[in-house]
Order: C-alpha cells, then sequence, then structure tokens
C-alpha cells in the first residue's frame, strides 16, 4: 500500500491504518458528467466505488455523497462544478477516517 499513497499516510490524521481504512471502503456514487470529479477525487484517495462492477472490497456499510451545505454560496456553476465535489470528497474522506471537524 505504499509508493501511490505514501504522502497521505504520512499526514498523522490517515497514517498506514487510515489509508487502509481508505482503500477498504466502499462508496456509491451516481454516475454522471457531474460526478466525474468526485470520482476522480476518491480514486486518487485509493476509495473504492460500489459501483466498479466485481466482487465489493469489504462487506459493510456503503457510504453516499451528502449535498454540499454551501453549494448556494458559488453562484457561478463553474465555481460550483469544482467546489461541491471537493467538499462531497472531503466530507466522504473525513466519514471514512472517523475524523471530527
Amino acid at each position: 500500500m505504499t509508493g501511490r499513497w505514501d504522502r497521505q499516510i504520512r499526514l498523522r490524521k490517515v497514517g498506514p491504518e487510515g489509508q487502509a481504512r481508505l482503500c477498504a471502503a466502499r462508496v456509491q456514487v451516481d454516475r454522471s458528467s457531474d460526478s466525474a470529479l468526485l470520482l476522480r477525487y476518491l480514486n486518487r484517495a485509493g476509495v473504492q466505488l460500489a459501483s466498479d462492477g466485481g466482487p465489493p472490497p469489504v462487506v459493510g456499510e456503503v457510504l453516499f455523497p451528502r449535498s454540499c451545505p454551501h453549494r448556494d454560496f458559488f453562484h457561478h456553476r463553474a465555481s460550483r462544478a469544482v467546489a461541491e465535489p471537493a467538499w462531497q470528497a472531503l466530507d466522504l474522506i473525513r466519514r471514512i477516517l472517523e475524523i471530527d471537524r
């Protein structure tokens, strides 16, 4: 599990145990053009998608992204298209790692 996620593993709030949790987590995301950035962020963190086909990596709870509570602050579609999936990815990662805000 080293190499690709070395920088994340060095973070105090992630570490090797947290990265193992990220790699074992399952997230269900609707595949649409609006979800492409969210999918990319989660993939780069090591999170598995429950809808990727094949057997799920771990039997357990499947997490779903929550709606961004700040989306109305972004008046332009382009800024919202980046901010919302970034917030959703961070929210999912915090929930997987059980990090309080």
